[in-house]
This record gives structure tokens, C-alpha cells and sequence, in this order.
């Protein structure tokens, strides 16, 4: 038979168990992530959704209350926070949205950024860093073994270039 652990708690805080209700947890990320995709995915192709509401700094100030308190902030206050952040931003997926890296949405990057950061929730710590380099270096491997040609970095060889 398994036995509860008692709390270890210094200054108050509970140090061997969650520190806030998980199924209050789980809701609030669910009702975030219906904003973001009613808010930022589903709109992400709309031509008439503007690129951005621009804002002077000292308005944004203003309208979005960022002051960190104590006591902490409601779910419902943290959730309106979060559609009033989408709102002033700039809006990088929207097609009207110009960059000579990218246009538009990539749905299966945005998961795999949804996936590590949901692996590795913590600011503090890389615990899955390791595997989120090994695509790119995979990709690099590839490159070089397979192709040599991806960018024209190594054609140095065949430019007359010294390697």
C-alpha cells in the first residue's frame, strides 16, 4: 500500500509536490491555446485582419498592465492578457506580411515549438536541449554528405578556392 507523503514545506511553499491545483493548471492552458488558435491560427490567412495594431510604447504602457504583484493574477485576467498581447502584435503569420526569410504560417514548425516548449516548461533549466539540436545538426550532416551543393558553401572545390 502506498503512502502520502507529508508536505515539506519551507517558508510556506511546498517543495515536494505542485505548487498550484494541476486540473486549474490544465484549464488555463486549454482556454489559452483555444486563443491562440481562434486568434492567431485561424486567423493567420485573413487578408482583411490587419498585420498589426501599432501602438506608441508609452500608450502600450497604458493599455497592457504588466505589473508583476504578489498575489499573482486571476486565470481570467492572465487569459485577457494573452488576447490583448496577440492584438498589439505584430502578426509575422499573416500573408500580408513580408520578410525575406518567410511568409505565411509553417503549421508543423509552430507544433514542434508548441511540443518543446510544453517538454521543457522551466526558463531555468535545457533538459531537452540535446535533442532539439540534433535536427539541425542532422540537417547540416545531410547537407554536407548528401547534397555538398545545399547553399553553394561547399563548392569551393570546384571554384578553384583552396579548402
Amino acid at each position: 500500500m502506498l503512502q502520502k507523503k507529508k508536505a515539506v514545506l519551507v517558508d510556506g511553499v511546498v517543495l515536494n509536490g505542485p505548487i498550484m491545483d494541476s486540473k486549474a493548471g490544465e484549464k488555463f492552458v486549454e482556454e489559452a491555446c483555444n486563443i491562440i488558435m481562434e486568434e492567431v491560427i485561424q486567423k493567420a490567412g485573413d487578408v482583411t485582419e490587419k498585420v498589426c495594431e501599432w501602438r506608441a510604447p508609452e500608450t502600450l504602457k497604458q493599455i497592457l498592465d504588466l505589473e508583476m504583484r504578489d498575489a499573482g493574477e486571476s486565470h481570467q485576467k492572465l487569459l485577457q492578457l494573452c488576447r490583448d498581447v496577440i492584438q498589439y502584435s505584430v502578426k509575422t503569420s499573416h500573408p500580408r506580411f513580408f520578410n525575406q526569410l518567410y511568409a505565411g504560417i509553417d503549421y508543423y514548425s509552430l507544433v514542434a515549438r508548441f511540443i518543446t516548449e510544453a517538454l521543457n516548461p522551466s526558463h531555468a533549466f535545457w533538459n531537452n536541449s540535446f535533442f532539439c539540436t540534433l535536427p539541425p545538426s542532422n540537417f547540416c550532416f545531410q547537407c554536407y554528405r548528401g547534397g555538398r551543393n545545399c547553399a553553394g558553401i561547399w563548392e569551393r572545390k570546384q571554384s578553384g578556392l583552396a579548402e
